[in-house]
């Protein structure tokens, strides 16, 4: 009576497992497309709340645009507060997020200030040596005070940086109050004055400000972090949230008039008028 072979030979097993490592080196590239897909698609949604409460400060303020930030440090005329803009949304009631006590406590849940590409470390000051150098993806912590608190006790943390210059008030659309020790608070922006601003950057991957105009490489500071650091995302000022590819980026860095662009490179607007103040 012959006798039944029961389980696989080794050549068998063999074969099993190198068709296994076979698709396993198909389907892990598409995996590693589906996760950064879905990063990406996190941070549009994070940008697209936060443009919601741009929206809804400009209905509030007629029409002006959310400040870069408020400074107490100006003697002439200081704000009675010294916030940035995420403390401002937060302040006001437009959007949630967590208040820390140290400015090294990094948020670990969601929240609508942390980019899933983003990295879980404050940004250090320093000038990123590219747009795709992961310090451009790290946490700015900015400060949330008033009159009860002193400077520097409450801090809310950004993945996110504005479309600003700390000294170029007429040049980009969010613009710091007052704006130097003269004590100007003639320097905030309208929507209705800007023009289309479905073409206009507000917000973007990145850290604090461009500065682009007053610090040299601060268009750096746009960090491309998606996609295998092909992409990035914006806020328009309208509110919505778009990706762009990192040569959509003006050339050599030139956050400039789009009347100053190449050709191919007049979307997004980052600059709102031509002329440096």
């Amino acid at each position: 009576m012959a006798t039944r072979r029961v389980g696989f030979t080794l050549i068998e097993l063999l074969m099993v497992i190198a068709i296994i490592a076979l698709l396993l080196s198909i389907l892990m590239p598409s995996i590693g497309r589906v996760r950064e897909s879905a990063r990406r698609t996190v941070c549009l949604t994070n940008l697209h709340g936060l443009g919601h409460g741009f929206s809804m400060y400009a209905h509030d303020y007629r029409q002006y645009v959310l400040p870069f930030g408020y400074s107490v440090r100006h003697s002439s005329r200081p704000a009675l507060t010294h916030d940035g803009w995420p403390s401002l949304l937060v302040r006001g009631g437009y959007v949630s997020a967590p208040v820390a006590s140290d400015d090294g406590e990094l948020p670990r849940q969601d929240t609508l200030f942390r980019c899933p590409s983003g990295v879980q470390e404050l940004w250090s000051g320093a000038i990123p040596e590219s747009q795709t150098d992961p310090l451009g993806a790290t946490a700015v912590d900015w400060e949330f005070s008033d009159n009860q608190w002193n400077r520097r006790d409450k801090f809310i943390h950004s993945w996110y940086g504005a479309n600003a210059a700390t000294f170029a008030t007429s040049r980009f659309p969010m613009t710091r109050i007052p704006q130097d020790s003269s004590g100007r608070w003639d320097v905030q922006q309208r929507l209705s004055e800007i023009g289309a601003i479905s073409d206009v950057v507000g917000l973007y991957d990145g850290v604090w400000t461009h500065n682009r105009g007053t610090t040299p490489g601060g268009e750096q500071r746009i960090n491309v972090r998606h996609m295998y650091t092909t992409r990035t995302n914006i806020m328009l000022l309208d509110g919505s949230a778009v990706t762009i590819s990192k040569e959509q980026l003006p050339s050599g860095g030139r956050l400039e008039h789009s009347s100053t662009y190449p050709d191919g490179q007049r979307w997004p607007k980052w600059a709102i008028n031509p002329i440096v103040p």
